[in-house]
């Protein structure tokens, strides 16, 4: 039950929305706050939200009044009761509709762009997207620099090197290019060196591509303007997502970056590439759904979210009006899931005709999925990627085959220590770069670029778009969910929250639960014809 809202919460509150309340507003909305006992403040505060002009952040006490008028009259402005209303259980931030955050380097301070976004960019926006990637690494490292941990030499200042042929080994950071083949340079804020890899060794298992930050520790040799690289290394993560927040929170007066008191219970399930035009696919989910109804606890409250990821068809923009329509008919067999369960829907690369990221919601180019599950109570028509905000926890879905891509576009350097999977070093070269795809040619909108960034980092990250094997994985306080091929192999995965794990836990505690359960929905007849 939430408890009484002082001035200073409201305040807050307020701020954290970019909204400047007058006293009168402020008066009236605290005499509310001590009446009520059953509202939860964010609940008001969304109702208030849809009465905001766009034009004005101003909380007037006619505004006020005005949203208290329309309780009285529908009683279903601001829920009076202690029900949760979808908002308060689940938020879906599309790409194109959250905050932009951006690091001023002359302030060295956070702020959120308020300019209008505008798909067509111009060179200029291009450039400014990756000196924005690099400032966001680079105050990381600042950070710690100033602990002493290392220190970086801006590229500028090597100039006195290159003439004197000083051979003493430097440590720069910069955005990797390539001139021409072969020739690659390291560039940063202040200006721009060639690098040479003859000689360099990987000291940490990550993919080195175009367009990725590097830590590149090198000499110059007999005067040569060409920094002979000994070791690289990508910038390393060293702070989880809690310090990343108390920092903002002192920067940013925004509801998306300030810390959560929220840690209640919840399910998630997540699957990708569910082909709905495939018969064996609805079979699979219909053996998914009463798995999952069998499972979850319909005693309490705790949230359950199926997260559906495409392709939803087997072939490219298929006209998939029956597939959607028997997805619908399914779920209302399930009368809980119809009336209580959340579904998250995020488009793959083929179920939209413009593939560059961020994809928009399906619901943007079609009107027929929206229409087929018109009958189903709680659905959300996801971007890609996209962004839940879950019962205090940030989960990033992402259907993408960001593994394939790395792969296709790595440069090849001889390593210290080369023990990890391949999953696992495109996990840690995701939050070291803090960018979901920091490969050189991605399609991505220079000016959306910052719905692809990962810091401050979330607390999970699904990834779809493979088809190899389901597999979860724990970097610096992260988790992480590769997801197959629901179309072919039925396989999904069922989260939990449990107690904090470390790294070393592997999501799994001593009586041998775990935070992830993988799950194969495919009935067992056709599971014996696939074998």
């Amino acid at each position: 039950m939430p408890t009484k809202v002082s001035r200073r919460q409201l305040i807050r509150a307020c701020k954290g929305r970019g909204w400047m309340v007058q006293g009168p507003a402020l008066v009236a909305m605290h005499e509310f706050f001590n009446l009520q006992d059953s509202v939860a403040l964010d609940t008001v505060l969304d109702a208030l939200a849809k009465r905001l002009d766009r034009s004005t952040t101003v909380v007037t006490e006619s505004l006020w009044n005005g949203l208290m008028e329309e309780t009285d009259e529908t009683d279903d402005a601001v829920p009076l009761d202690n029900d949760r209303s979808s908002s308060d259980v689940l938020q879906v931030v599309n790409a194109f509709d959250g905050p932009k955050l951006v690091y001023d380097t002359t302030r060295r301070a956070f702020r959120i762009d308020e300019k209008p976004i505008s798909l067509l960019g111009s060179a200029q926006d291009k450039i400014k997207m990756m000196a924005q990637r690099y400032a966001f690494v680079h105050q990381r490292l600042l950070r710690h620099q100033a602990k002493k941990e290392f220190q970086l030499t801006p590229i500028e200042s090597l100039l006195g090197r290159q003439s004197t042929g000083h051979e003493e080994p430097v440590l720069v950071m910069g955005i990797l290019t390539q001139a021409s083949e072969g020739k690659f340079k390291l560039e940063d804020s202040t200006g721009e060196v060639e690098v040479s890899f003859h000689n360099a060794t990987l000291v940490e298992s990550c993919f080195v591509t175009e367009n990725s930050i590097l830590l590149v520790e090198g000499t110059f040799v007999n005067g040569s303007d060409i920094l002979e690289a000994h070791r690289v290394g990508s910038p390393p993560f060293l702070e989880e997502r809690e310090s990343c927040l108390n920092l903002l929170k002192k920067q940013v007066r925004h509801a998306h970056f300030q810390p959560s008191t929220t840690n209640n219970d919840f399910s998630l399930v997540v699957l990708s590439d569910v082909h709905l035009d495939q018969p064996s696919v609805l079979a699979s989910l219909e053996n998914l759904f009463q798995t999952v109804q069998e499972k979850h606890d319909q005693s309490t409250d705790e949230p359950l979210v199926f997260c559906l990821m495409g392709n939803f068809a087997s072939s490219p923009y298929a006209d998939n009006q029956q597939g959607w329509q028997d997805l619908a008919k399914l779920i209302e067999k399930f009368k809980f899931l119809a009336n209580q369960a959340h579904f998250v829907v995020v488009p793959g690369p083929n179920d939209t005709t413009i593939s560059i990221l961020p994809l928009t919601p399906i619901s943007y180019e079609s009107t027929v999925p929206a229409k087929s599950m018109q009958s189903i109570r709680n659905v959300h028509w996801g971007s890609n990627p996209c962004r839940l905000r879950l019962e205090g926890k940030e989960i990033v879905l992402f259907n993408y085959d960001v593994l394939s891509s790395m792969l296709q576009n790595a440069i090849q350097l001889p390593e210290e220590n080369s023990i990890t999977t391949p999953r696992s070093r495109m996990l840690k070269t995701i939050l070291d770069q803090g960018h979901l795809l920091p490969v050189a040619k991605s399609p991505i909108y220079w000016n959306c670029d910052h719905a692809l960034r990962i810091w401050p980092p979330p607390d999970m990250i699904v990834l779809g778009g493979s088809s190899a094997a389901p597999e979860s994985q724990l970097y610096a306080g992260c988790d992480a969910v590769h997801l197959g091929s629901f179309s072919r192999k039925g396989s999904c995965s069922y989260y939990t929250p449990r107690p904090e794990f470390n790294d070393d836990d592997d999501h799994e505690l001593e009586d041998g639960t775990s935070r992830f359960e993988f799950l194969e929905a495919l009935p067992a007849e056709l599971k014996a014809k696939k074998m």
